[in-house]
């Protein structure tokens, strides 16, 4: 009986010791074609990953302005078409305004980083930048704005504190760190000119208005201040705006796009003016000049003048013979 039993025993585990080969066996086989079928797919969607797509053209450049192409660094040129997943890198002293077609714009501070994820989507890393739809307030540009006139394309600014989303607005949205943030507190500062805007995050959304400035922390506390369209916070902008093209635009063109470009209001004296304005034809280039410089050289050339009033309004008249 005991040697029977031994028999059967050592039987039994030669019958169990083949089946735990045959599974081994299996299990690798299994893993192995899971493994060539995930190394297939991600060399199939690595084959048809889609392109780089163009998001923006730089208008003007002032300084030193670095373009990374995924890893690829050049420095920044006028005319020079950005595509998506590059970012930029705005120096010291440095300022970059950016089309993004649709009567839609955008202005880099010095020191500032963006990221540029696609024609309706950014991401602010680091700085400050300047949105302009140029929507709802009848201004030509004098810029070619590489489509529709009739309203800009919606944009979406990503921050480490939210996501910033424009309803027809000039705003701005600069990052906090501890050393610039009130109390020490990290987040963004989003200032609203014109029109409206909403910043999103975990906690739910603030809706900015003209005339305010919010500054929203990283954990998502909200603190509203009053801020002036003539506020010095707004003077970088102007600085960096791309030149107006008079040739062949009207003075009152002309006029408006100063009276967006500096926060203020534009009236005129009279109906008289007024034509005059819309009539007169302007030539040559105002190249180089920021928008008050290049306010006063052009009147100076014209029949009519800029009334003595408060420095939030620009007031046109016709000069007495």
């Amino acid at each position: 009986m005991s040697e029977i039993r031994q028999s059967v025993h050592a039987e039994w585990r030669a019958v169990v010791e083949q089946r735990r080969r045959r599974r081994r066996i299996i299990t690798m086989a299994v893993a192995a074609s899971v493994v060539c079928v995930v190394a297939a797919l991600a060399l199939r969607l690595r084959a048809v990953e889609a392109p780089p797509l163009p998001v923006a053209t730089v208008l003007r450049v002032d300084g030193d302005v670095r373009i990374d192409a995924k890893g690829t660094v050049h420095r920044a040129v006028s005319g020079e078409v950005l595509v998506s997943g590059e970012s930029l890198h705005t120096r010291q002293a440095t300022l970059v305004a950016l089309n993004f077609g649709h009567g839609l714009s955008l202005r880099v501070d010095a020191g500032s980083r963006l990221r540029l994820i696609s024609e309706q989507d950014v991401a602010l890393d680091e700085g400050t930048l300047y949105v302009d739809s140029g929507v709802d307030s009848g201004v030509d540009s004098g810029v070619d704005s590489g489509g529709d006139a009739g309203g800009a394309a919606p944009l979406t600014v990503r921050t480490t504190a939210g996501t910033i989303r424009h309803v027809g607005t000039q705003y701005q949205v600069r990052t906090l760190g501890p050393s610039n943030g009130a109390a020490g507190i990290s987040g963004i500062e989003v200032s609203i000119r014109e029109g409206r805007v909403e910043i999103g995050n975990a906690l739910g959304i603030n809706t900015g208005t003209a005339g305010e400035r919010l500054s929203i922390s990283t954990r998502g506390t909200v603190l509203r201040s009053k801020l002036a369209a003539m506020d010095p916070s707004w003077h970088w902008v102007a600085e960096a705006a791309p030149a107006f093209d008079i040739a062949n635009h009207s003075l009152s063109a002309f006029l408006r796009w100063a009276a967006r470009e500096t926060g203020r209001k534009l009236t005129y004296a009279d109906g008289a003016a007024r034509a005059a304005a819309e009539n007169l034809k302007l030539g040559g280039s105002i190249d180089g000049l920021n928008p008050d410089t290049a306010l006063a050289a052009v009147l100076s050339t014209t029949k009519l003048h800029r009334l003595e009033t408060n420095d939030e309004l620009i007031s046109i008249a016709l000069t007495a013979n």
